[in-house]
């Protein structure tokens, strides 16, 4: 697949029927054969989660009507910050092919767009430490980082 102008993926919201080509971006690197799972069940019930709920957008971007990137954004409302909206930014994913084409690039300055658009008044997102470049990446959209992550597993890996 030749792309020469990441301008040309389309973003939108993602449909019940993009969650193979989903569950395959996830799974596509060293991390994700880890965390993740071929079984399709999981993920539909989760995208049939996330589509129920406002504050949810599960976003794909579309080139020559393939699925070639995903992320998911959340509208969190919060008490903190005077009240603030806060976005949080997770599972941010170009298909193996088309990495450093810059479909990523855009495809972040897009959905800080939407942010904007729900009325999120900062950006949030976590970035494994072990994935090489990852910060440089976020650091190109004015992500900066301001706290050290933790978290705790209650179940399922």
């Amino acid at each position: 697949m030749a792309l020469t102008d990441a301008d040309m993926v389309e973003f939108g919201p993602a449909t019940a029927d993009d969650v193979p080509a989903i569950v395959a971006l996830l799974t596509d690197d060293e991390l994700g054969r880890t965390r993740e799972s071929n079984a399709l069940e999981p993920y539909q019930k989760a995208f049939e989660r996330i589509d129920a709920d406002p504050n949810h957008l599960l976003v794909v971007g579309r080139f020559g009507g393939r699925v070639v990137c995903c992320l998911q954004l959340t509208v969190l409302p919060c008490m903190t910050h005077g009240g603030s909206t806060r976005g949080q930014i997770e599972g941010v994913r170009v298909h193996r092919e088309l990495r450093g084409r810059g479909i990523g690039y855009v495809m972040m300055w897009w959905v800080i767009e939407q942010a904007k658009e729900r009325g999120c008044d900062l950006l949030q997102l976590t970035t494994d430490r072990r994935r090489a470049g990852a910060e440089r990446f976020y650091e190109k959209h004015g992500f900066s980082t301001t706290h050290h992550g933790m978290k705790l597993a209650l179940g399922r890996p």
